[in-house]
């Protein structure tokens, strides 16, 4: 293994770190949100702060470094290609939810009062996406772990997302809308 494959491959690691450590830390921050009050919401804004760069960074060099690791090396293998579009998909979830959130917080630290901005931090799509997004890197992981052809590559990321659309419906089911949140952080 040459020099610029084994840097490619650790910061190929560290990015599926921080991603993992983002998502991680999003999902407490969701759970400390809907079960917290007004008062904490500064805890919170602050320590949210660090999703979009951590999570966002890491997406990024996961990209970059499977795909020279891609080019270089291992070629388009099945489970590499299927890993590829899982993590695109992780990206577009996480845009997809993530950048209403950001303006849910951004707002509610404005006016951390006023109970609409608050009960805005309660839409459905952020722990839906980031649920789901949680189950598509342990997928991917199982990708790099067992490295199977097409058809068990993708059988692997239907059985990954079936079980983060599972546990984020079974997230949904538990909320009665955004009215919970407002009613909850209004205490």
């Amino acid at each position: 293994m040459d020099i610029a494959h084994s840097t490619a491959l650790f910061l190929h690691i560290l990015g599926a770190f921080a991603l993992a450590v983002a998502n991680g830390l999003e999902l407490l921050l969701l759970r400390g949100l809907s079960r917290g009050r007004a008062s904490d919401f500064p805890v919170y804004s602050e320590q949210y702060r660090l999703l979009p760069a951590l999570g966002g960074g890491g997406l990024g060099v996961i990209l970059l470094t499977g795909l020279f690791l891609m080019f270089t090396g291992l070629g388009a293998q099945a489970w590499i290609v299927t890993a590829l579009v899982s993590v695109v998909v992780i990206g577009l979830l996480g845009a997809w939810s993530g950048i209403p959130q950001r303006r849910a917080m951004v707002a509610a630290a404005q006016a951390p009062s006023d109970e609409a901005r608050l009960a805005a931090l309660g839409d459905w799509r952020f722990a839906f996406s980031n649920r789901l997004r949680i189950a598509l890197m342990l997928g991917i992981l199982a990708l790099m772990v067992f490295k199977p052809e097409m058809l068990g590559a993708a059988i692997v990321m239907v059985v990954a997302a079936g079980a983060g659309l599972a546990w984020a419906a079974e997230g949904m089911s538990s909320r009665t809308g955004t009215g919970t949140r407002a009613a909850t952080l209004g205490r």
